[in-house]
């Protein structure tokens, strides 16, 4: 349910489940996140990959040619959960346009 863009925290809220239980629910979530993706994005390297760069007189001028590789921001789950529910017909859909718009 945490998961869900159209409920998260909130479906537990408005099924009246106790505060410690909600908590509860976050702290799994976020537990899980740590174990299993944070870790992963914590592999990926973080360097920059510069590929072929031709040397020109200017130093600018192969700067479009750098690309950077990132890891995900730790702090995903957290910015997920900031967000207010949304009317979300497709909650995988969504998932794959968040993920994209993460990675832009």
């Amino acid at each position: 349910m945490v998961l869900h863009p159209g409920m998260k925290l909130k479906y537990f809220c408005n099924h009246n489940w106790e505060a410690e239980w909600i908590e509860e629910a976050e702290r799994l979530v976020q537990t899980k996140y740590v174990e299993q993706y944070e870790q992963q994005a914590d592999k990926a390297p973080t360097t920059p990959s510069t590929g072929s760069i031709t040397h020109h007189n200017s130093g600018f001028a192969s700067f479009g040619d750098l690309s950077v590789t990132t890891a995900p921001c730790s702090c995903e789950i957290q910015e997920y959960l900031s967000h207010p529910v949304k009317n979300i017909k497709d909650p995988l859909k969504w998932w794959v346009c968040w993920n994209s718009f993460l990675n832009k």
